[in-house]
């Protein structure tokens, strides 16, 4: 994932009781980074995979810093 453009973070926790369950978090420098990342194939296939269970979504706000 960090190896995509503008992805400058990503990180896979597991979840010490429940090793089955895990959660992404991941960086990207611009929403134009995050648009490419969720429109990407390979995205779209693991979304779509039997490995993913969303159990939840967070409403997210781009934060960016000026200067």
């Amino acid at each position: 994932m960090n190896s995509e453009p503008g992805c400058s973070l990503a990180m896979a926790l597991q979840n010490k009781t429940n090793p089955k369950q895990f959660v992404f978090w991941e960086r990207y420098n611009d929403q134009a980074a995050f648009d490419a990342h969720f429109a990407a194939v390979h995205t779209q296939a693991f979304i779509k995979s039997a490995l993913t269970d969303l159990k939840q979504a967070f409403d997210y706000q781009l934060l960016t810093t000026e200067g």
